[in-house]
């Protein structure tokens, strides 16, 4: 589903609000779009609300230009701060990482694996109160809202852990193939500590602890095999698949 609304920045949610669009920023409006997450899954900073309404469109102003990184990435650190519960990224250069790998889409998405959609509820988080409902779908997972966390996370996987970085998958098709799949790993528990991306705990074989372990790589912009982006990337290989000279951490 997409509204035609152009750039999803929080000025321009901010204003068609003050046009009287019926923008869907009640609590309840937005929820996940996987039937197994339960309508469940907050990020560190909240839990997301089980309501299976969905928000209702706004007007078509006529564009559907997406949103570019930078258009995306500043309502969501704005909305969605570092310092807050409710955060997504630590930086705007680390969401600027993970944006390199997410489909642009069309403005005004509100589901569906892309940047528009991301950037829609980055804007509609900054409303008062709506940042536990809407900065999930904000982060680079798109909490089951934006798209499905397995295929996020394989195209952010994949796309950023890249040669010089140890490669812990050979494709996307690779990645997904093992997402919550047996022989694999478990797909996300929205019932796990740690929200969308844990820090700490990070041993199990599941989706939340490499979306934990990516989240600490797309910190490391500089890469280099000192640094975070290389120890992660291996670390969130598949049980027994070693690269870099670095064992895989997510296996129990």
């Amino acid at each position: 589903m997409k509204v035609t609304y152009g750039v999803a920045t929080k000025a321009a949610a901010l204003a068609l609000v003050a046009a009287g669009a019926a923008v869907p920023f009640a609590l309840g409006a937005c929820s996940s779009s996987d039937p197994a997450d339960g309508g469940d899954g907050g990020t560190a900073g909240g839990a997301l609300d089980g309501a299976a309404d969905s928000p209702a469109p706004v007007p078509d102003t006529g564009s559907t230009a997406a949103p570019s990184c930078d258009e995306y990435c500043e309502p969501a650190l704005e909305s969605c701060p570092a310092s807050g519960p409710s955060r997504q990224y630590a930086t705007k250069a680390q969401c600027l990482a993970a944006c390199a790998h997410l489909p642009p889409g069309q403005g005004g998405a509100i589901d569906g694996n892309s940047v528009a959609c991301r950037a829609y509820h980055a804007g509609v988080a900054g409303q008062p109160g709506q940042d536990t409902v809407h900065c999930p779908h904000a982060g680079y997972s798109g909490a089951a809202t934006c798209g499905s966390r397995c295929e996020a996370f394989c195209q952010v996987a994949v796309g950023h852990c890249k040669a010089p970085l140890p490669q812990p998958f050979a494709s996307v098709s690779a990645c997904l193939a093992a997402c919550g799949q047996d022989g694999g790993f478990r797909d996300f528990d929205p019932g796990a500590p740690g929200g969308e991306y844990p820090t700490t705990g990070l041993t199990q074989n599941n989706l939340n602890c490499r979306q934990g372990r990516l989240w600490q790589a797309l910190e490391d912009t500089d890469g280099g095999d000192a640094g975070a982006a290389f120890n992660e990337c291996a670390r969130i290989g598949l049980p027994g698949v070693t690269d870099g000279g670095l064992t895989p951490a997510c296996v129990n």
